[in-house]
C-alpha cells in the first residue's frame, strides 16, 4: 500500500527533472512518482552521453536531476558512467540507492558491504526530521534493495546523515551546503511507505531552489522510452550484454492499407443447446490437423468455477486451425528470420521487416456482433520464445471455435469478406457445417468419455501430481544440469547478489526425455488431454501464469506469481487414515492459509515483491501515468498441486500504443529473468551457459483484431520435438533462498508435468 501527506502545492510552472537511469528495472516507478508530482521529466540512460557537458548539450534545460538506483558500485564507471559528473553541478539532485551512494563517494565517504545483502525486504527507517520527510512519520516502514552502504563513520562534515535503521545502518544523506539528497531504500516500491509524499517533497524543494535561478523554458513532456523507438531485439536475452539499444531501427506504426471496412465478423451458436466438451471437440475437428491450436481454460468446471471451489480465473476456451482464407502462418526461426506462410502454402521471406510489425499490419477491427463475441475475435495465435522474437510461431485465425466456461456456450467465428463474389456464401458454409459436424457427433459434456472441460485428476490426484522427485526424474528424463551444478550456480548467484550486480535471479534448468519408441508414436494432443488431468491451469501449455492481458479499452493486467508450495493434500492423502484425511484435503483453503506460515515466508514475499515492483515498471514504460496499480498483492491462489503467491498489477495504455507495444516492453516476462532485468540477463546467459530456453520461460496466447490480447507465461510445460520431450523449471534466487530447499521447489514444479508424460506414454495405466 503507498501513502501519502500533503504539502504546499507546487508552482504553476512545471519543474523539468532530469532522470538518469543506470538500467535499473524500477527507474519507470521513480518516473511516474515525479510525473505525479507535477514535474516534466527527461530520461537517459547513464551511458548515452559521453560527459556531462555532451548531455548538456543535447539536452533541454533542466532544473533538477534525480539519479536512479541500479546494479553494481558507484565507484565502477561503466556501472555509474555519466552519475559521476552530475554531482558537480550543483543542481537540486536526489540520489536513490546507487544515487545515494554516489552522492556519499563524490565528497570522499566509502561505500562498503553491507552486514547482510538487503532485497525486497523491509526495515523500519527513522528519520532526523530534515525538509525532505517534511510531513512523514518519524518512524516509517521502507523497502530496500542493496547489498552496499555508506559507512556511517566515513560520512565527511559536509554531509549529515538524516535517516537510519535500528541497527545503525545510513538510510539517508543531506549535503549542508547543496541541495543535494540521498536516500539508501526504494521509494517508488509499492510497500514504502510515504514514498510518494517523499519524492514530492524532493520536487518541492528543487522547485522552490530552481524559482530562485534564473527562468527555463517549458517543453513539452519527454516519457521515459517512447514505444516507435523500442526494437524487439533489445529485449531480446541474446542481446543481454548490449546495455543500450537506442540506435535499434523505430517499429513503424502500421504498414500498408487496412483490410476494407466491409469485412465482417459472422457469429453462430453451436451445439444444439448443449455445453460442448471442449478435449472431444478438438479431437474430432482439429486433433488430425498439421497446424493448429487450442487455448485450453482446462481448470474451468462447468459452472466456470475451478476444480478448488474457486472463481474461474480463465472464463474462455479457443480452438481453430490454419486454412481459412485469411490464414497465414508468421514464423520467426533460430536465425531471425521471419517468414509468412499463406494458405496456399507459398513461404515468403519478409526481409527487412520486423516481427511486430507483420503482426500489426494484420491487426484491424472487423464489423460484427462484438457485444456477443468473448475477448479473442480473430487475429494472432501463438508464442513468442525466451529469445524473444528470434524464435517464434504466430498462426493468423480466422475460423475458430469459443467456448464460454461460464455461460456454457459455444459459438463459431468466421471472419469473412462479403465485397468479394462467394465470400460471405463460404464463411456461411463453414459456419452450418461445423454446427452439423458437432450436432452429429453428440460431444456434449455429459455424452464425452474423455471427461470434458471439468479436469479429472488420475487416482491420487494432486497428491500423486505433485509428489516430489528425489534425487532425479522418470519417465527417462534426466536434468540439463545435476542437483550439484545447479546448487553451485546458487553459490554463484549469492556471490554476485553480495556484490549488488542483482537483486534476484531467476535460475532454471531443462529435463529431457528421449522420444517415444512405440510406433506410431502418441500424438502430441494425447500428452496434453493428460497434462490438463493431471495439472490444470487457466491457459494452454499448463501454465496458471498471466502475462499480459490487454483489453481492447486498452486496460492492462498482469498477475506475477512468486512463491510457489506443494500441496499438503499430497501428504495427508498418503497416510494411513488417510480416508478421514483426504475428505479434510477437499477444503484447500484449510492448507493454503498454512502453507506460507513458516520460516520461508519472508523469503516468498521478498522474490514476488521484487518482481511486482519489475512489473509495475514494465507497465509503467507504455501505460498513462498514475494508472498503474497494485490492486492484489501476494494473494494465495490454489491450483491443483500447488499454493501460490500471485499479485495482480494493472495500467492503462497511453494513446497510440498497442497490445504489441506493450508485450515488447514488458518482455521477457520478469518472473522468467529477476531484476534488474537487463543485468540479470546477462547473469542468467552465463550461468544456463548460453543454452537457449526455447519455448519454457516465453509467452503464449493470442493477439485479437479489436486491440485485446491475452498472453501467459510458458511454465510448466512440455516441448515434444523429433529429438524427444523436453521441459523447464526452476525458481527465483534471493539471498535468503537455500540452495538445497531451490533444487526441491524445481523437482515440485516439474513432477506434474513429468507425471503427464509419464501417462502419455502408457495411455492404459489405470494410474492414469
Amino acid at each position: 500500500m503507498c501513502y501519502a501527506a500533503s504539502f504546499d502545492a507546487l508552482p504553476p510552472s512545471p519543474l523539468r527533472v532530469l532522470l538518469i537511469d543506470n538500467f535499473d528495472s524500477y527507474t519507470q516507478n521513480l518516473y511516474h512518482a515525479l510525473a505525479q508530482s507535477g514535474c516534466e521529466v527527461l530520461v537517459v540512460k547513464n551511458n548515452q552521453f559521453a560527459s556531462w557537458d555532451a548531455l548538456c548539450s543535447a539536452l533541454p534545460p533542466f532544473a533538477a536531476v534525480v539519479i536512479s538506483p541500479g546494479p553494481g558500485s558507484p565507484a565502477n564507471a561503466a556501472d555509474f558512467g555519466v552519475c559521476s559528473e552530475a554531482y558537480d553541478a550543483g543542481l537540486p539532485l536526489f540520489g536513490v540507492c546507487l544515487g545515494h551512494q554516489g552522492l556519499a563517494l563524490s565528497v570522499g565517504a566509502t561505500v562498503g558491504l553491507a552486514s547482510e545483502p538487503m532485497h525486497g525486504r523491509l526495515s523500519d527507517v527513522t528519520h532526523a526530521g530534515c525538509e525532505l520527510f517534511a510531513g512523514l512519520p518519524r518512524s516509517f516502514r521502507a523497502v530496500r534493495y542493496h547489498s552496499l552502504v555508506v559507512e556511517a563513520a566515513s560520512v565527511p562534515s559536509c554531509l549529515e546523515v538524516t535517516a537510519w535503521t535500528a541497527s545503525g545502518e545510513v538510510m539517508a544523506l543531506r549535503h549542508r551546503s547543496l541541495p543535494q539528497y540521498g536516500v539508501q531504500f526504494h521509494p517508488e516500491s509499492i510497500c514504502t511507505e510515504y514514498g510518494e509524499a517523499l519524492v514530492a517533497n524532493f520536487a518541492r524543494l528543487a522547485a522552490r531552489s530552481a524559482a530562485r535561478r534564473a527562468p527555463m523554458a517549458s517543453p513539452r513532456l519527454t516519457p521515459p522510452l517512447s514505444p516507435a523507438s523500442l526494437s524487439p531485439d533489445s529485449l531480446s536475452p541474446s542481446r543481454a550484454g548490449t546495455p543500450d539499444a537506442s540506435d535499434a531501427p523505430p517499429v513503424p506504426r502500421r504498414l500498408g492499407a487496412p483490410p476494407p471496412a466491409a469485412r465482417r465478423l459472422l457469429v453462430s451458436e453451436v451445439g444444439g443447446g448443449r455445453f460442448l466438451d471442449s478435449a472431444a471437440v478438438f479431437e474430432a475437428l482439429f486433433g488430425a490437423l498439421p497446424v493448429a491450436y487450442w487455448l485450453d481454460s482446462s481448470c474451468c468446471s462447468s459452472s466456470g468455477d475451478t476444480p478448488t471451489g474457486e472463481p474461474a480465473r480463465a472464463r474462455y476456451s479457443y480452438m481453430g486451425a490454419f486454412g481459412g482464407p485469411h490464414s497465414s502462418l508468421l514464423r520467426c526461426g533460430a536465425g531471425g528470420g521471419i517468414s509468412l506462410v499463406g494458405r496456399d502454402g507459398a513461404d515468403e521471406s519478409l526481409s527487412g521487416g520486423s516481427l511486430l510489425q507483420a503482426m500489426r499490419e494484420r491487426l484491424v477491427p472487423w464489423e460484427g456482433a462484438e457485444s456477443e463475441l468473448p475477448p479473442f475475435r480473430g487475429g494472432w495465435v501463438g508464442f513468442f520464445s525466451y529469445e524473444a522474437w528470434r524464435r517464434a510461431l504466430w498462426l493468423f485465425s480466422d475460423r475458430y471455435l469459443a467456448f464460454d466456461h461460464a455461460a456454457r456456450r459455444v459459438v463459431a467465428v468466421c471472419l469473412c469478406d462479403p465485397g468479394r463474389e462467394g465470400k460471405e456464401q463460404s464463411a456461411q458454409q463453414w459456419l452450418w457445417e461445423t454446427a452439423a459436424a458437432l450436432q452429429q457427433r453428440g460431444l456434449s459434456e455429459s455424452d464425452a468419455a474423455g471427461g470434458g472441460a471439468t479436469a479429472r485428476l488420475p487416482p491420487g490426484g494432486a497428491a500423486a501430481a505433485c509428489q516430489p522427485l528425489h534425487g532425479g526424474a522418470a519417465a527417462g528424463f534426466e536434468s540439463a544440469r545435476s542437483r550439484d551444478e545447479y546448487t553451485a550456480n546458487i553459490e554463484r548467484i549469492f556471490e554476485l547478489l553480495r556484490e549488488g550486480e542483482s537483486y534476484e535471479v531467476c535460475l532454471t534448468t531443462q529435463f529431457r526425455a528421449p522420444p517415444p519408441r512405440a510406433a506410431p508414436p502418441p500424438s502430441p494432443l494425447a500428452l496434453h488431454l493428460a497434462l490438463r488431468r493431471v495439472n490444470p491451469a487457466p491457459v494452454c501449455c499448463s501454465s496458471p501464469e498471466r502475462f499480459l492481458r490487454i483489453g481492447a479499452d486498452g486496460s492492462v493486467e498482469s498477475k506475477p506469481i512468486k512463491g510457489s508450495r506443494r500441496d499438503a493434500r499430497a501428504d495427508d492423502a498418503s497416510r494411513a487414515d488417510g480416508r478421514a484425511r483426504r475428505r479434510q484435503c477437499r477444503d484447500p483453503a484449510h492448507f493454503a492459509e498454512g502453507a506460507f506460515a513458516h520460516t520461508r515466508a519472508r523469503l516468498d514475499r521478498a522474490e514476488n515483491l521484487m518482481i511486482v515492483d519489475l512489473v509495475r515498471n514494465d507497465l509503467g514504460r507504455i501505460c498513462r501515468v498514475g494508472s498503474v496499480r497494485v490492486p492484489k498483492l501476494m494473494a494465495i491462489e490454489t491450483y491443483a498441486s500447488v499454493h501460490q503467491l500471485v499479485s495482480t498489477v494493472t495500467g492503462d495504455l497511453e494513446d497510440g500504443t498497442d497490445a504489441l507495444d506493450a508485450a515488447a516492453c514488458a518482455f521477457p516476462p520478469g518472473s522468467m529473468t529477476g531484476a534488474p532485468k537487463t543485468r540479470t540477463l546477462q547473469i542468467i546467459h552465463e550461468l544456463e551457459r548460453g543454452v537457449p530456453r526455447g519455448v519454457y520461460s516465453g509467452s503464449l496466447g493470442f493477439f485479437s483484431i479489436d486491440g485485446a490480447s491475452d498472453l501467459n507465461v510458458v511454465i510448466r510445460t512440455a516441448v515434444v520435438s523429433a529429438e524427444g520431450v523436453s521441459l523447464g523449471a526452476g525458481g527465483a534466487i534471493v539471498t535468503q533462498s537455500s540452495p538445497e530447499d531451490e533444487w526441491e521447489e524445481v523437482l515440485v514444479k516439474a513432477r506434474p508435468v513429468i507425471r503427464a508424460v509419464e501417462c502419455w506414454l502408457r495411455p492404459g495405466d489405470e494410474a492414469c
